[in-house]
């Protein structure tokens, strides 16, 4: 064992680690050659704990001997740390063992070697022991239990135990990884790649990137290889670096549980064919269109592969401990291979080709179903999913939703852009506090029942038609917080003025011609979101509407108020046509964006002329073509006289 001088330091901390009371440079090392805690106590080394809940010796869960440190029972968003600082006299490794109880891919156990991320673990891991390389020179090591959600799930904790610093430890067989970005973000994960742990520490609470990055130092490494003996301890991965096409080399990754591939260039994933321990397997954003070598991993219990080129199912219908799948944006039309996935809890198939759903007919532990932009004609199948808490059947073809009666604590429901004229199926599901309708051939007093769902916090009401008397009882949904009336025939807004905590707003494709409720509603401010456009408001600058519109920007409201429209009512008397911007128009009414420059050009047929033009029934003009930029509604009679 090379001698160490070695200065250890443990800190328990909340949300963000502040190094208070640590210099910028190194402190004066202390002797030391490791740690294994059989003092009972932290009296071996001069290990300093704070933050949310200190770090103790415990006897309970061990790894050898009597004693382990157990990091602090924290709350979410806390954390529990040890810290310490090396000087080593040759490159040197260090191995400790670890331990975790936690929710998977949550709720973590953290390492860093000069504030770089050089690994993390979670879920109810084992004992394992975990090796990373250590050039010579003056290090700091930094253990973190963070925990990041709320979920209270196993004992949520971590323990460390026998920490040594040694020359001989072995690092085992060289990993060929051939794809420089996949190398990269394993080096990453190993503290071998500082740039890429700098960006992964960006999305970790382990550490405080802008407090720590003066002090962070790259490390000095010879080869940049990936060793076997580091990555045995890795349970999850996540990748730093995007732009991934080959994962060759990852079957060597071989105790995985959780594996974020999101976002990369994918195709072939027969490298993950062997990893038999993996529960959580993310894929979104890929270019992946063959899951078969999924079809072994019946541990799989959250499956997300979105986004790519996905059309046949069968190798899932083995994964019979899946409860979470996500699968929408590919091009699935058949889902039958599902039948046999009873532990399924949520599954998302937004945006594929699916119209028959009858495969999730006897799925009784769903409660969260989303089949949003799909061809689907008949929810029956979904009869006895009576634990559903969540529905979306939005942009689909259904008519009848009389299969909702059968879910009692449904309190999201989404059935917009259908065929549905009948809402009385939704009547007594009073559980429900956020509601979409919209786009359906309801009948003219269909959503009355809603004058009585004040409870309701998210609303939708959009392409119904709706005047501002048929929506008047909105005025008492004093706890709503998002609501969308676009596409309708609303002109006055006088019941939003209350509304105080109202933070996303759709009012767009209106008549809307004052938003003064809206200036008077002091709730509205900074972050919340309206959309305007589409109405009937003055945005020329200076105008009253503009300047309102420019108040609530000023107060920190994301607007979208462009563009606004204008009406055009053409009229022809006598024989001749009339062009507008060198497009023909007939008779009637056209709408245009408002503050558009608008050229007419009356063009008299034969044996006609062209005498003049009638703005507004009063106003004569004579100049032929004529243009100017439209602020407000006109109404255009061009006359011809037969010559």
């Amino acid at each position: 064992m090379v001698k160490s001088k070695i200065l250890l330091i443990v800190i328990c901390v909340g949300m963000l680690i502040l190094f208070a009371g640590c210099p910028n440079t190194f402190k004066e090392p202390a002797e030391l050659a490791g740690d294994d805690f059989e003092t009972g106590d932290f009296s071996k080394n001069p290990w300093e704990r704070g933050g949310d809940v200190k770090p103790e010796i415990e006897t309970e869960e061990v790894y050898q001997g009597d004693y382990a440190v157990r990091f602090g029972d924290v709350g979410s968003n806390e954390k529990s740390t040890l810290e310490i600082y090396i000087e080593i006299e040759q490159d040197s490794k260090i191995s400790f063992y670890r331990k975790t109880s936690s929710q998977l891919g949550y709720d973590h156990l953290q390492f860093y070697i000069d504030d770089n991320f050089a690994g993390e673990w979670s879920g109810d891991i084992d004992w394992h022991e975990v090796i990373r390389e250590l050039p010579s020179g003056s290090h700091k090591l930094k253990w973190v239990y963070v925990k990041n959600a709320s979920v209270d799930e196993h004992q949520d904790t971590a323990w460390i135990d026998n920490i040594v610093i040694a020359k001989n430890i072995e690092l085992g067989e060289e990993i060929n990884i051939p794809d420089s970005d996949f190398k990269a973000s394993v080096l990453a994960y190993l503290g071998k790649n500082a740039e890429a742990s700098e960006q992964f520490m960006r999305k970790q609470i382990g550490i405080d990137y802008e407090k720590s990055q003066s002090k962070i130092r790259p490390l000095s490494y010879n080869d940049g290889k990936v060793y076997r003996n580091e990555i045995l301890d890795f349970v999850e991965f996540e990748t730093v670096i995007t732009g991934i096409n080959n994962i060759d080399g990852i079957e060597n990754i071989e105790n995985l549980r959780f594996l974020n591939l999101n976002s990369n260039n994918i195709t072939d994933l027969s490298h993950l064919e062997e990893l038999n321990d993996l529960k959580k397997l993310y894929l979104r954003y890929n270019n992946i269109n063959d899951l078969s070598p999924l079809e072994s991993l019946n541990n799989l219990t959250d499956l997300s592969a979105g986004n790519n080129s996905i059309d046949d199912l069968t190798p899932l219908s083995n994964l019979t401990k899946l409860n979470y799948l996500y699968l929408a944006y590919n091009n699935i039309d058949n889902i039958n291979p599902l039948q046999t996935l009873n532990e399924l809890e949520e599954i998302y198939l937004v945006e594929n080709d699916i119209s028959d759903i009858s495969a999730l007919e006897n799925l009784k532990e769903l409660t969260w179903v989303n089949i949003r932009n799909n061809q689907v004609e008949d929810i029956s199948p979904l009869a006895s999913a009576t634990k559903l808490e969540g529905l979306d059947i939005g942009n689909n073809e259904i008519s009848d939703i009389s299969t909702v009666q059968n879910f009692p604590e449904l309190w999201y429901l989404s059935v917009q852009g259908n065929q549905i004229e009948d809402l009385e199926p939704i009547h007594d599901l009073t559980e429900i506090i956020t509601l979409y309708v919209g786009d359906n051939p309801l009948p003219e007093n269909e959503i009355n029942f809603l004058q009585d769902w004040t409870w309701l916090r998210n609303l939708g009401l959009e392409s119904l038609n709706l005047e501002r008397g048929d929506i008047s009882f909105i005025e008492e949904y004093t706890n709503i917080v998002n609501l969308y009336l676009g596409d309708n025939q609303i002109t006055g807004i006088e019941f939003l003025q209350e509304l105080n905590y109202l933070r996303n707003l759709s009012l767009n494709d209106n008549k809307i011609d004052d938003i003064q409720s809206l200036i008077d509603n002091s709730g509205i401010g900074s972050g919340d979101w309206i959309d305007l456009s589409y109405n009937k408001l003055n945005i020329k600058p200076g105008s009253e509407d503009m300047n309102n519109i420019n108040t609530l920007i000023d107060r920190g409201v994301d607007v979208d108020y462009e563009p606004q429209v204008v009406t055009l009512t053409l009229e022809i008397e006598g024989n001749g046509e009339v062009y507008i911007n060198d497009t023909l128009y007939p008779e009637g009414t056209h709408t245009f964006n408002m503050g558009d420059y608008l050229e007419g050009h009356a063009v008299p047929a034969s044996g006609w002329s062209f005498s003049h033009w009638l703005l507004n029934d009063s106003m004569t003009v004579y100049e032929n073509p004529v243009g100017q930029e439209f602020w407000e509604d006109l109404k255009v009679k061009a006359v011809f006289v037969e010559q």
